[in-house]
């Protein structure tokens, strides 16, 4: 077991490449210290080839060798059961097992925090939208790095000063997409990058709606700046109704593809952005043990 302690027997759990999140879940339901993995893997609840692969996993685990390697990287991590987990995530019914941080780590403690999702073809509505009700304040701008209205919300909070959190759907290593390299490394330096994803993990399809759920998750409001009806900013809104949280959205033009979706959800009771004070947050919301 290499003598590890629980959080680093966490950690390794996490990062073996066949479990998820229902995974790990299961895993702590059936012993909360986590030790029969390490002591028993035949009890582990997966097939004979996964077996294999986790035998072969632990043969090679280094998980001192790694985190030194984190280190020298500027990579921290966060176990659920860690103080230093914002409550605002733990309050979601799957609530990651680990973030992985990169730059000011202090913003989880922080808050308030505004959610900036949107489509990936922004138009020149959007952008203007953004530059406009994004321009004082120093609430924390949290986005997802992707194209269009995200990677613009970002480079809006880096103008104006604003402390920005970039939610990633890969790992560190492999910031996607490619073009946002720069603007992810100004992101660590000036805020932070967060992932669920261990660093040396590529994006996956399915990686995206999952990092939704921890943009809504740490927010206390979010604005929908520009979304068509099968955008995965709805997704962001969806999550965010069910985690109690406020959403707002920008109204457009009733022809404009991308004010469908964000027309949709003002029709359905998402407040409407008028003015960049619709978009404040009353009081700051503890957020952290640590607080």
């Amino acid at each position: 077991m290499q003598n590890l302690s629980f959080n680093e027997r966490l950690l390794a759990v996490h990062e073996f490449p066949y479990f998820q999140w229902k995974h790990v879940t299961e895993l702590l339901r059936r012993d909360r210290d986590l030790l029969f993995p390490f002591t028993h893997p035949h009890l582990l609840p997966v097939n004979s080839a996964h077996l294999t692969a986790w035998r072969k996993y632990m043969s090679q685990l280094a998980m001192q060798r790694r985190l030194a390697w984190y280190r020298e990287q500027g990579i921290g991590w966060i176990t659920y059961f860690d103080e230093r987990y914002p409550l605002s995530l733990k309050s979601i019914y799957d609530a990651p097992w680990v973030l992985y941080t990169k730059g000011n780590t202090e913003l989880l403690q922080e808050g308030p925090r505004l959610a900036v999702v949107g489509s990936r073809s922004m138009t020149s509505y959007g952008r203007a939208a953004v530059e406009a009700f994004l321009s004082h304040g120093q609430v924390q701008i949290v986005s997802g790095l992707a194209r269009g209205v995200d990677g613009h919300a970002h480079r809006q909070a880096l103008t104006m000063g604003a402390p920005a959190i970039a939610v990633l759907g890969s790992g560190f290593g492999c910031i996607y997409p490619r073009e946002h390299l720069a603007l992810a490394k100004n992101i660590a330096a000036e805020g932070m990058l967060l992932s669920e994803y261990p660093p040396d993990r590529s994006p996956k399809k399915w990686h995206f709606p999952a990092r939704n759920r921890i943009i809504s998750g740490l927010s206390d409001k979010i604005f929908v700046v520009e979304a068509d009806v099968n955008s995965g900013s709805l997704i962001t809104a969806s999550l965010a109704l069910e985690q109690g949280r406020e959403v707002c959205a920008l109204p457009g033009p009733v022809f404009s593809r991308q004010s469908a979706g964000t027309n949709q959800l003002i029709y359905d009771g998402a407040l409407p952005v008028l003015k960049p004070e619709d978009l404040s947050i009353s009081g700051s919301r503890t957020t952290s043990h640590n607080s």
